[in-house]
């Protein structure tokens, strides 16, 4: 009888969750660099532009403050996005944006490589980024 206690006390410990949904899987990241062919931009303040990534609900959220003076780059708003095999995934402006990824310097940088359309010349976008 004792036996079967601690086996229904085990199973009942082991079986419970240890899910905490005050703590959501949330990555945020501020732009610090955009290349599109040649063209180099690495004048971004702190703020000026921020990727935040819930993984919980594959909900990107972009706040861009400076869209006015890039008007090439990804607008505020929520996107709905996939990441899956190294590749990241989501629609904006009714094109689907799929970016390879790197992640350096310990996980604290993040560089998408974007080929908006795989038969064009010169349409490859670089987005650099830093850990929040």
């Amino acid at each position: 009888m004792k036996r079967i206690l601690i086996l229904i006390v085990l199973s009942l410990t082991l079986g419970c969750s240890n899910d905490n949904d005050d703590n959501p899987d949330i990555d945020v990241w501020r732009m610090i660099r955009f290349q599109t062919g040649p063209t180099v931009n690495d004048n971004f303040a702190d703020d000026d532009i921020e990727w935040t990534f819930n993984f919980d609900t594959n909900i990107l959220t972009v706040e861009n403050r400076v869209l006015a003076l890039y008007p090439g780059l990804v607008s505020s708003g929520t996107y709905p996005f996939t990441f899956e095999n190294n590749i990241i995934s989501f629609e904006y402006n009714s094109l689907e944006y799929t970016a390879d990824y790197d992640l350096s310097e310990n996980d604290n940088k993040l560089t998408l490589f974007f080929d908006l359309i795989p038969q064009a010349i010169d349409d490859e976008q670089t987005y650099g980024f830093e850990k929040k």
